[in-house]
């Protein structure tokens, strides 16, 4: 806009409208289609509570998550119930989650991706056969870690420095589990699926790894095809809190012996 003083001089302003965030400080229950729509309509994209969507033993099924797509952050829990069977990108905005669950096993549910997500703290539950793709890639920090997913074949959290919280995962179809920023985790337990074959994990790496509780690997026959001689002298070297009693190849232990002849860091308790 333009004022012109009192003496005929003229001076022109530009006012710049900023948005602001526009917060909830409740928990949200949206059930049906039509309120996730209607939600939209709020301008809402913070929610200070718990977010839950569809319901158990629900009738009506949520088919559509448009109407969330502006959401930046909910600071407690995301909770999806399995009558949820939408596309799950309108969340791609989400950037920090206090809790992330998916209630029930979805068949609905093939991929997540968070591409924007840093922060999950108070941890990621999921029980899913369906499920084949985990991708976080600006995920930085997560509490407590329940994965069970039969099909699961690709897990990615490549930015990762800190895993507060146990780790369990059940994916006998995985084939890597590398965390290269990773610098501090409690306990890592990987295991194949309930009522599977043996694992088919082929990469395993923490480079970057200075304190953790455990790791404990359940697999079967593995030895230098899985874990090289290089990762496994970091492990002796790191995490005395292996669990070994499921190896049961001679090379493996040869291996092993190698690597502890030659480790003066080796203890049979947990380290940090």
């Amino acid at each position: 806009f333009t004022v012109t003083s009192y003496s005929g001089a003229t001076r022109t302003y530009t006012i710049k409208v900023q948005s602001t965030d526009v917060a909830l400080n409740n928990t949200i229950h949206l059930s049906t289609d039509e309120e996730i729509a209607q939600f939209l309509t709020q301008g809402v994209d913070i929610i200070n509570g718990n977010l839950i969507l569809g319901a158990e033993n629900a009738e009506d099924s949520i088919h559509s998550l448009e109407g969330l797509a502006k959401l930046k952050e909910v600071r407690y829990k995301l909770i999806l119930h399995s009558n949820v069977v939408a596309d799950l990108s309108p969340l791609k905005g989400l950037e920090r989650i206090g809790s992330l669950q998916f209630m029930g096993n979805n068949d609905s549910i093939k991929v997540i991706d968070l591409p924007n997500v840093k922060s999950i703290p108070n941890g990621f539950q999921i029980n899913c056969d369906s499920l084949k793709s985990i991708s976080m890639p600006m995920l930085e920090e997560m509490g407590t870690v329940s994965i069970e997913a039969e099909n699961l074949t690709d897990f990615q959290i490549p930015s990762v420095k800190g895993l507060f919280g146990n780790v369990s995962i059940k994916a006998s179809q995985l084939k890597a589990l590398d965390f290269p920023e990773l610098m501090v985790a409690q306990n890592i337990h990987l295991n194949k699926s309930s009522y599977s074959k043996s694992l088919e994990l082929t990469s395993f790496s923490m480079p970057k790894l200075e304190t953790v509780e455990s790791i404990k690997l359940y697999l079967e026959g593995l030895y230098n095809e899985v874990i090289t001689i290089k990762i496994k002298h970091q492990i002796m070297e790191k995490a005395a809190g292996i669990d070994l009693y499921c190896f049961d190849s001679h090379e493996f232990y040869d291996e092993i012996n190698d690597a502890s002849n030659n480790s003066t860091f080796i203890i049979q308790i947990s380290f940090q």
